[in-house]
């Protein structure tokens, strides 16, 4: 199931990128998540296909927390399941601010996983990143809201996650 639904989430973004491959950029970082039980520190990444002149961007990404790099020894003993989640969210470009710094807010879709155990979810995004005029690497900073019915047998888990990295122009 995950591995069709990233598949459907890169298949769409790229039938609605009408802009060329060029505009296209790809971010990669690391994800700090809010659940200890779950686990902390994650690698993420994400493609950004943007639409109408850079207004929106239509972003397939994914976070991935091994267990024993998140736990760091403790929770349970035996426990090395890994957490996953594969998302594309629709961001909105704010007007840029201070020369180089521009903000976005988004939403969502997603698929999240853990072990056996996987849900689908909303999510509600904002952040910055800050560019200049012919930069072809610049940072990213991002806060995301999820909310996740039915995962872990948990009847709604609300949690957040933080990332932060690099984008890169393709």
């Amino acid at each position: 199931m995950p591995t069709r639904f990233a598949l459907l989430i890169v298949g769409f973004a790229l039938a609605f990128c009408p802009t060329g491959l060029a505009q296209v950029s790809a971010g990669v970082g690391v994800a700090y998540h809010d659940l200890e039980e779950i686990g902390r520190w994650g690698v993420t990444g994400a493609v950004y296909f943007p639409i109408a002149r850079h207004s929106f961007d239509v972003v397939p990404n994914f976070e991935y927390y091994y267990s024993k790099w998140s736990r760091g020894g403790r929770g349970v003993a035996n426990d090395t399941s890994s957490v996953y989640a594969v998302s594309v969210d629709v961001h909105a470009n704010l007007p840029a601010f201070l020369d180089r710094a521009r903000a976005y807010v988004g939403t969502g879709i997603t698929y999240a996983g853990h072990g056996g155990d996987g849900a689908l979810g909303l999510n509600l995004t904002s952040g910055i990143y800050m560019r200049a005029q012919g930069w072809k690497v610049f940072p990213f900073g991002q806060v995301t809201y999820r909310v996740l019915p039915d995962f872990q047998n948990v009847a709604t888990l609300d949690t957040y996650f933080i990332r932060g990295g690099v984008r890169i122009i393709l």
